[in-house]
């Protein structure tokens, strides 16, 4: 797919179908991540992959309660170093992007206590601060791949957004 019709068919995904995500688009998932960029090449984050379906409900009830997290057939943790968040959000747009590409829906929650997750406690992974869970997968019924476009769903257009060579009088 041309990455500009990636950058047009992502969306935030909350209904997944029960079909597991294959162990091949998982790597392509990891290697999105491992190619992304860092302030300094520090790489100072780590991502589990949380696919067993009982540890995704504990997930999702520890998350506030958000069950469609737990529809997800994949939960991705990122923890990092106090200050990471950046470099983790880097990695993770090229995580979703990739995701796309595979045909893969992807959600961003950063809505939660971030406290004592099973299997994905930031301590466990070396790490302190938990900045997101993502949930992926393969979209659920009333989700087309092909039937978003760029002018639905509330997005604004470029106009009202961005402002070139207009100095401070903007």
């Amino acid at each position: 797919m041309e990455l500009r019709d990636v950058l047009a068919q992502r969306r935030s995904i909350r209904k997944y179908s029960k079909r597991a995500v294959s162990g091949r688009k998982l790597r392509r998932l990891y290697k999105a991540l491992q190619l992304a960029p860092s302030g300094a090449n520090k790489q100072n984050y780590a991502f589990i992959f949380v696919t067993d379906a009982e540890k995704r409900r504990q997930i999702a009830e520890q998350a506030g309660h958000q069950e469609f997290l737990a529809e997800a057939p994949v939960i991705m943790a990122a923890v990092c170093e106090p200050g990471g968040g950046f470099n983790v959000a880097i990695a993770v747009d090229h995580m979703v992007l990739a995701a796309t590409d595979e045909g893969l829906g992807t959600c961003w929650w950063g809505c939660f206590d971030s406290g004592g997750f099973p299997g994905t406690s930031a301590q466990t992974a070396g790490r302190s601060s938990l900045p997101g869970l993502f949930g992926s997968g393969w979209g659920g019924v009333g989700w087309g791949r092909c039937t978003w476009s760029p002018g639905l769903h509330g997005r604004t257009g470029t106009r009202s957004r961005f402002r070139v060579g207009c100095g401070t009088s903007c």
